[in-house]
């Protein structure tokens, strides 16, 4: 049976090392990126976006407007950003 690969909360990146745990702890919901060093979310739904759009805008050539779309509606469906 495979082991599950743990997803951050805010980004949606993938939290496979201990390292990529907030805090490096393997029970935080938010990846070192997102997250402080106890593991409590640390950026904001903007910043979160802002990061998306731009690499939408560069790694798939949408226009700013496209891109700034997608990635609201992709963030806002990651849990820590749901009830936005």
């Amino acid at each position: 049976m495979s082991e599950r690969c743990q997803s951050c909360g805010s980004c949606g990146m993938a939290m496979r090392l201990v390292e990529d745990f907030g805090g490096a702890h393997r029970g935080n919901r938010y990846c070192v990126h997102c997250s402080d060093r106890e593991g409590n979310l640390a950026v904001t739904y903007e910043r979160v976006v802002s990061y998306f759009a731009e690499d939408f805008e560069k790694r798939r050539g949408l226009n700013p407007t496209r891109a700034r779309e997608l990635a609201e509606a992709c963030v806002s469906a990651l849990p820590a950003w749901s009830s936005r």
